[in-house]
Order: structure tokens, then C-alpha cells, then sequence
């Protein structure tokens, strides 16, 4: 997700791509590739236009009740996403990971369950054990290429991919600000649009 901030207030563009917009697109583009645009929130705090852009790019997972995240985590980014986990509200997610990466936020005092091999991770996808596949890139030449098949499969099975620490930031704040909670209606209307 590409967050731009144009005003004082909570001004936002959300990155949309082709999933999201057009039928029957070949899954084997990964999400970088599937760019088609942008949806655009004026609101009164950050918060308040994150959740509308994002709603407007159709992100199922505001909604959700049920969380589960798998992380695939390059090691330069694991303490970025350990302090993003940390600040959502208690007992929201789910986290399954690798297992180096799993020890290494259990670290951090996050509870992660470490799984053991690329078969039963994607099973997991396959079996609806996840709903949104965080991957932030590592450089090992196989080790991509595993992660491009799991973000396929993901896509396939219909699971949100995020690939950038922003998205999951963005996320974390319309979790804590409670805004989900609220009519959409009452949300759109502070723009005279519902």
C-alpha cells in the first residue's frame, strides 16, 4: 500500500490492483505487478481515511473477526514487523510463521506458532487456516522462489497478500482507533458522499 498524506487532515491514496478491479487476471503476477490505480479518502483524522481508501479498494479483511496472519519475513524486517504485531490491540491476530522467523518475534514477546516446512504452510493457505499473507521479501535466490509460490497460491485461494510494512501499519491503526466499528454510512457522509 502507498500512503500519501496531501493535507493536514487524513488525506490518503490506496494502492488497488487487478484482482480487486477485473475478473479472471493471471494469479502468477505478484501483487507489485497487479497495480491498477488508486483509491482516494478525504476524512477528518488519518485514521478515518486509511479505513476509507481501504474500504473503497475492497480490503475484506477490515471486517474480519478472526485473524490469522502468516509471516514471511526477510531478517532485515523482522523488527519493524515485531513493533507493528506488538501495537495492535490484544488477542486481534493469530501469527504463524517460519520457524527462524517465529523464534525471532516469540523474542519479542509475541506469541507465533512456528511452522516447520513450505508443504504444510501451504496447505494452511489451501485449507483456510490463514486469511492474510504478510511477505516481505528476503534476497536467497530459493528462498524467493518459494515465496513467489506461496503469494500465488495465496492469490489463488484468495487471501489478502501484503508486501509492504505499511499496509500492515495502516491496518494496525484503523484497528486501534475502533473505526471499524462504526456505520460506513456515517463515515462517508463527512464528505457529503454515501
Amino acid at each position: 500500500m502507498r500512503r500519501k498524506e496531501s493535507r493536514e487532515d487524513g488525506s490518503q491514496e490506496v494502492k488497488t490492483d487487478t484482482r480487486e478491479k477485473l475478473a479472471n487476471v493471471e494469479v502468477g503476477l505478484s501483487p507489485e505487478m497487479k497495480s491498477t490505480g488508486e483509491s482516494a479518502a478525504i476524512a477528518p483524522t488519518l485514521e478515518e481515511a486509511l479505513y476509507k481508501g481501504l474500504l473503497s479498494a475492497r480490503k475484506k479483511y477490515l471486517h474480519m473477526d478472526d485473524i490469522h496472519l502468516y509471516l514471511s519475513l526477510s531478517e532485515h524486517s523482522r523488527d519493524e514487523i515485531a513493533d507493528i504485531l506488538l501495537s495492535f490491540p490484544e488477542n486481534s491476530l493469530t501469527l504463524s510463521a517460519e520457524e527462524e522467523t517465529a523464534h525471532h518475534l516469540q523474542q519479542k514477546g509475541l506469541q507465533v506458532q512456528a511452522l516447520k516446512s513450505a508443504d504444510r504452510i501451504e496447505s494452511g493457505i489451501r485449507n483456510g487456516q490463514f486469511n492474510i499473507f504478510v511477505n516481505i521479501s528476503t534476497s536467497a535466490r530459493d528462498q524467493e522462489r518459494n515465496e513467489f509460490n506461496l503469494r500465488r497460491t495465496a492469490l489463488e485461494f484468495g487471501l489478502e497478500v501484503m508486501t509492504s510494512p505499511d499496509s500492515l501499519k495502516a491496518f494496525s491503526l484503523i484497528k486501534n482507533s475502533g473505526i471499524t466499528d462504526a456505520p460506513v454510512k456515517e463515515l462517508f457522509s463527512s464528505i457529503g458522499t454515501a
